[in-house]
């Protein structure tokens, strides 16, 4: 996710665009929405960087979506396409 938003930063979309981040990962969005819960052995390396990215975005939303409702991104994901 991070390469991805910093592509995005990086964009001439960044001041005309918003991001919409669809995760399948609780904790991420519990970490997002409270950054004091992050276990201190991930926050330097990765929740400072997305909330550094996160800070260079004009709207960003993140969305809780179950796998299971996912099932095709997933899969396309994986395979590459």
């Amino acid at each position: 996710m991070c390469n991805a938003l910093q592509t995005f930063v990086a964009s001439k979309w960044v001041v005309s665009h918003k991001v919409i981040v669809d995760n399948d990962f609780e904790n991420f969005m519990k970490w997002i929405k409270d950054p004091c819960s992050v276990p201190w052995k991930l926050m330097p390396p990765i929740m400072l960087k997305v909330d550094f990215l996160k800070s260079q975005i004009k709207e960003i939303n993140f969305n809780k979506i179950p796998r299971s409702a996912n099932e095709i991104v997933n899969f396309l994901m994986k395979s590459g396409i």
